[in-house]
């Protein structure tokens, strides 16, 4: 049985997508459609992993997320994660947030570290903020192109550890790339070998 079905008071047992009760917060219908774990590549021509698109229902999970409600749908990104990714990593790390101070978003610190013990590596915070910058979300298309353009720096402590070492970047949405690009851009001039993961993709015409 469930442990929603022991613990309905704690968890939300009721799907975030269609409402439908007693199956968990995510339900085993909008489970397959949602969940469509696809495969591209990064600007930089890396592997890029997605568990979701990021339309209507994607959004509705990212904001799920950021509102601190990820304990009841973070094993469901694992689950997803583990039926994609089957390749170990030396390290795992986060793109760090956007916003004025640097820090990892508790939804992908958690997300991160418990994928970093299935695949035999270790979770280090590689990325740090190098200046302000601005949200993404409130700029035009073209300019999330250049926004993110030398906002990161890489942590002088761990920069000894990155070289001929596989990484997974793991970040929550990828709509232009641009952040993750310069996030990349740092591992890989280090000489990192870089493989990205992110909880949704927008799919753009650019």
């Amino acid at each position: 049985m469930s442990l929603y079905n022991f613990l309905p008071f704690i968890f939300i047992n009721e799907c975030i997508f269609c409402k439908k009760e007693y199956q968990g917060t995510i339900c085993d219908d909008c489970k397959k459609k949602i969940f469509v774990r696809g495969k591209s590549y990064t600007q930089l021509k890396n592997k890029l992993y997605f568990l979701t698109i990021y339309n209507k229902n994607g959004e509705i999970l990212i904001e799920y997320l950021k509102n601190k409600k990820y304990f009841t749908i973070i094993e469901y990104l694992i689950e997803e994660t583990d039926n994609i990714l089957k390749q170990d990593f030396d390290y795992v790390t986060t793109v760090p947030s956007l916003k004025f101070f640097s820090y990892i978003p508790k939804h992908l610190e958690l997300f991160s570290k418990e994928i970093a013990k299935r695949k035999n590596s270790r979770f280090i915070e590689f990325i740090g903020k190098n200046k302000k910058i601005k949200s993404q979300t409130l700029l035009s298309l073209n300019e999330r192109l250049t926004n993110p353009i030398n906002a990161f720096i890489l942590r002088r402590d761990y920069k000894n550890l990155i070289p001929n070492s596989r990484i997974l970047l793991i970040d929550d949405v990828y709509t232009t790339g641009s952040t993750l690009r310069e996030c990349e851009k740092l591992i890989m001039n280090e000489g990192g070998r870089v493989v990205s993961l992110v909880f949704s993709k927008a799919i753009l015409n650019i």
